[in-house]
């Protein structure tokens, strides 16, 4: 073995134990040669550590033909989420339509690609993309939350007790998740479930506590139980 393979190896044992600062020295060093797998995880590192301007820029540089099909899909997923965060939803959208050729079945694409729409004011679009993810594996607990928030804040009455069964089988996959908690929670307070509303939201606000949609939604909890 050389010593870029040793210090390839050693970067995906520091990021896999999630040292990412300590990887990313690793693979600075190995991706200069190897812009397959060194970049690939160069990328998913800058990610990590929230530099997403350096974190698409190598994504961006990834001779792709390098990369397994599974090492593939999980890069193009991560350049199309960057590109979501950093607003630049039509390359995003672009991205996924692509990837969703690529990979019809993966139900990851379709959650994210669905955020984009959602994002892009496309509400029924989005609807579409997340019943398509939760359909490809009804144990995404990102597409079912995602399906459910945007029900409840559209103020979609229909879809709420659908949306009810949504959110509660998220929370009960990562129930550690605030963001999880704080659509049950809120979704609750829609359907007039004040106690249960208030207890999601302030299990959603001790994990998350400077979150301000969170503090939000527990206020308004707090006001409609304290008007019965």
């Amino acid at each position: 073995m050389n010593e870029d393979e040793e210090l390839k190896n050693a970067g995906v044992y520091l990021y896999n134990e999630g040292k990412y600062e300590s990887a990313l020295a690793k693979f600075l060093l190995t991706s200069q040669t190897d812009l397959g797998i060194s970049m690939m995880y160069l990328g998913f590192c800058y990610t990590r550590l929230k530099q997403f301007d350096a974190a698409i820029i190598a994504l961006e540089s990834i001779h792709y033909e390098l990369l397994t099909p599974t090492q593939y899909t999980q890069s193009k997923l991560s350049l199309g989420y960057l590109y979501t965060e950093t607003e630049q939803l039509e390359k995003a959208h672009s991205l996924f339509e692509a990837l969703s050729d690529y990979a019809p079945d993966n139900s990851q694409i379709w959650a994210l690609w669905g955020y984009v729409a959602q994002l892009q004011g496309n509400y029924d679009i989005a609807v579409r993309r997340y019943r398509k993810a939760i359909t490809l594996d009804n144990g995404n607990a990102n597409a079912l939350n995602s399906l459910a928030y945007l029900y409840a804040m559209i103020d979609d009455i229909s879809h709420l007790e659908e949306a009810l069964g949504h959110a509660r089988r998220a929370v009960s996959i990562s129930p550690q998740n605030a963001s999880y908690l704080d659509t049950l929670g809120w979704i609750c307070l829609k359907l007039n479930k004040k106690s249960d509303a208030l207890e999601y939201l302030q299990r959603a606000l001790s994990l998350r506590e400077n979150d301000p949609v969170i503090k939000e939604h527990l206020e308004a909890a707090r006001h409609a139980v304290t008007k019965r």
